[in-house]
C-alpha cells in the first residue's frame, strides 16, 4: 500500500452505465466535498455511451478517482466490483445519476465515529429538476439506533433500505455481496447488516439528492423484476420468529410491497397480478394491527377488506412509495 492509499479514510463507489447526461454533476459532488481523505472509485459497467471516457477524464484530472473499466452485468455486479477495489475504512455507495450535498461524507463520518457506531444514515431528497435541490443545511440533530430499533425502523418504513444516502465500515462487506441480476437489491444486504450492527446513527438532515428518472426500471410500467420488492420481503419475515413484534413489522413490510406493485401491475403479467392479490389478502391486518405503521397504509388495509382492487385505484391516485423511506 502506497503512502496515498494510507491516507484513505473513505472510500466512494459509484457505479456506471450510460448516464453521461448526469454524471458529471455526480462526480463533481463528490470530489467537492469538505471531507478529502477519500477516494472514488468510478465502475464503468460496459457503457455504450460517452460515460466510459468521462471516467477516464476524471481520473486524468485528479488523483483521488480509480477507474475500472467492466463488462456489463448490472448494479450489483458493479457495486461488488468496486467493493473490491476499495482501501478506505469506511465506504459509501452513490448511483451516478444522483449527487450529495458537500458536507455529506464529512456529517456522516462524524456522525459515526462520535456514536461509535458501524454504519451512519442520512435522509434523502428525491428530485426530478436539480433546481428543486438547494443543498442548504437544516436544524439537523443525530440520534443512534441500536440493531433492533434499526430492523423495526427499516420494516416500518421509519429508515431507507437503500444502500446509498449511508456511510458503511468497510469490513461489513468482507463476506457480503449485492444480489446480481436482482432489483430492490438493497434490502437483503441492508437487513443481512442489522443482524451484526450494533449501532447507527441517523442524521435527521436531507444531504443525498435522489434522481426521478422516468426513464428507471422503478418509474416506469411493470415489469416481473419488481416482485424481487416482496420476494425479499418475504424472505425477511420467513426468518423471523412467528408472531414477534418483528414478524409483525415485516408484515406491514410485505402488505407495502404487495399494494406498491399492485398499483403498477397489469393483466399481461397475470401470474404476478393473482399473486399480488393474494399477498394483499394475505397481509392486509398488519398495517391495521401495528400500531406504528403509516395512517396511509393503515387505510389502504382496511379498504383491502372491503375490495383489494381499491386498493390498486387508490395505489394509483397516491403513491404507495411515498408510505415508505
Amino acid at each position: 500500500m502506497n503512502d496515498r492509499e494510507n491516507q484513505v479514510r473513505i472510500s466512494v463507489v459509484i457505479p456506471v452505465y450510460n448516464v453521461a447526461s448526469y454524471l458529471d454533476t455526480c462526480v463533481k459532488s463528490v470530489l467537492s466535498q469538505t471531507y478529502k481523505e477519500i477516494e472514488v472509485i468510478l465502475v464503468d459497467d460496459g457503457s455504450t455511451d460517452e460515460s466510459g471516457a468521462m471516467c477516464d477524464s476524471y481520473a486524468d484530472d485528479d488523483f483521488r478517482v480509480k477507474v475500472v473499466h467492466k463488462e456489463n452485468g448490472g448494479l450489483s455486479s458493479a457495486r461488488n466490483v468496486g467493493i473490491k477495489h476499495c482501501v478506505g475504512d469506511y465506504i459509501a455507495f452513490i448511483d451516478s445519476d444522483d449527487f450529495i450535498r458537500t458536507d455529506y461524507i464529512e456529517k456522516l463520518y462524524r456522525a459515526l465515529i462520535q456514536n461509535d457506531a458501524q454504519l451512519a444514515v442520512c435522509r434523502a431528497k428525491k428530485f426530478f429538476k436539480e433546481e428543486e435541490c438547494d443543498g442548504k443545511v437544516q436544524k439537523s440533530f443525530t440520534r443512534c439506533l441500536l440493531s433492533s430499533d434499526m430492523q423495526k425502523q427499516y420494516l416500518l418504513g421509519q429508515l431507507p433500505m437503500y444502500a446509498h444516502g449511508k456511510l458503511y465500515k468497510r469490513e461489513l462487506f468482507n463476506d457480503l455481496e449485492f444480489p446480481i441480476g436482482r432489483l430492490y437489491e438493497d434490502i437483503p444486504v441492508n437487513w443481512k447488516l442489522t443482524e451484526v450492527i450494533e449501532r447507527c446513527a441517523v442524521v435527521e438532515d436531507e444531504m443525498y439528492f435522489y434522481r426521478q428518472r422516468s426513464d428507471s426500471i422503478i418509474n416506469t410500467k411493470f415489469v416481473h423484476g419488481r416482485m424481487d420488492q416482496l420476494i425479499f420481503s418475504e424472505d425477511i419475515m420467513n426468518d423471523l420468529p412467528n408472531g414477534s413484534d418483528l414478524y409483525n413489522f415485516s408484515g406491514v413490510k410485505c402488505f407495502f410491497s404487495a399494494a406498491d406493485n399492485y398499483s403498477l401491475v397489469n393483466k399481461e403479467n397475470i401470474n404476478d397480478w393473482k399473486y399480488l392479490e393474494e399477498a394483499i389478502h394475505k397481509y392486509r391486518k398488519y398495517p391495521i394491527v401495528v400500531k406504528n405503521s403509516n395512517r396511509m397504509l393503515k387505510i389502504l388495509a382496511i379498504m383491502a377488506y372491503i375490495n383489494v382492487y381499491i386498493v390498486r385505484l387508490v395505489g394509483k391516485l397516491y403513491k404507495v412509495s411515498k408510505t415508505h423511506a
